[in-house]
């Protein structure tokens, strides 16, 4: 009866034997006699070293194989040579026994078979023989090695383009995480601005009152709108449902940020009338209106803002 530690046993066995099965069947590569990829580490790291064998078994073969060549080239000439001496010495022979009796003439004959040259010439296509067979299965390993060498080198550069492709991914990934964080640090405070509730903004000034019209769900002003889906992360954080619109109203020379919420109530942030004309607004908004869907954009728009303030202050 089998004891734990026998059943204990087998159980490894088995296990062992059915992962080394598993793995050689799921694996691309298994290995060519004599070299076979070390399948216990990953396939990334166990290949690589595989191809470095192939390679250079490879290149062993071929040059085997042309030693070979070479040794074959020798022998043919050293075979033709030797029969060239070989047929010089029976048509002596023949001449000689020719003006002798018959009986001497059987012996003549029975002697041209144990010529040395002879030997020497069945000795060398032994070698002959010998070399092409070498020379045979040296081309045919070159040939398993070189093709296997050459799907191996294919699942590696296709390896590695992906391993390349997920790093630059990665990066990617790295990088918009860090934009993110930077983004998410942004200061979208009012800052400098005043922060006034629609009505009241219009109601200190008729001239803002009329700027004022809808379109399509939408406030516009007289003068220029750049975007509505301007964005600060304090609101979306509340889950406060509305929209950020940037205006410069012309009859003011005035730049506001309007918040618009579903319910009634919008807000004004007026950031100041440094910008004195239309074509003043374009220069300074019109490229930043491509990234109000960034998260904080609203700080873009104070901080270009604040930016064209100080740089008209100095001039």
């Amino acid at each position: 009866m089998a004891s734990t530690n026998d059943v204990n046993r087998a159980r490894e066995e088995g296990y062992e034997s059915g992962r080394s099965d598993t793995i050689r069947r799921l694996r691309a590569f298994t290995g060519v006699r004599p070299f076979a990829p070390d399948l216990d580490q990953p396939e990334h790291r166990a290949y690589p070293e595989y191809l470095a064998q192939l390679t250079g078994a490879h290149a062993v073969a071929r040059e085997r194989a042309e030693d070979a060549l070479a040794q074959i080239r020798k022998l043919v000439d050293r075979i033709a040579e030797a029969e060239e001496r070989e047929r010089q010495i029976l048509v002596r022979r023949r001449e000689e026994r020719s003006t002798k009796n018959p009986l001497a003439q059987l012996g003549g004959r029975v002697g041209d078979f144990a010529l040395p040259i002879s030997k020497d010439i069945r000795a060398l296509r032994k070698e002959l023989a010998k070399q092409e067979a070498w020379r045979t299965r040296c081309l045919e390993d070159a040939e398993r090695f070189g093709a296997e060498a050459s799907k191996v080198a294919r699942w590696v550069d296709d390896c590695m383009a992906e391993m390349e492709q997920a790093g630059a991914v990665r990066e990617e990934r790295a990088e918009a995480d860090r934009l993110d964080v930077e983004r998410g640090d942004r200061d979208v405070s009012p800052r400098w601005c005043r922060v006034l509730r629609h009505e009241d903004f219009t109601a200190e000034d008729p001239k803002r009152c009329g700027a004022f019209t809808f379109a399509g769900g939408l406030r516009d002003v007289a003068g220029a709108d750049f975007g509505y889906r301007w964005r600060r992360d304090v609101d979306e954080q509340r889950g406060v449902d509305g929209r950020w619109a940037l205006h410069h109203i012309q009859e003011t020379n005035e730049t506001i940020l309007e918040f618009q919420p579903r319910s009634p109530g919008s807000a004004i942030w007026l950031l100041g009338d440094a910008i004195e004309s239309f074509d003043e607004a374009m220069d300074v908004f019109l490229e930043l209106e491509q990234r109000q869907n960034e998260r904080n954009s609203l700080a873009l728009v104070l901080d270009a803002y604040e930016e064209h303030r100080a740089v008209k202050a100095r001039s």
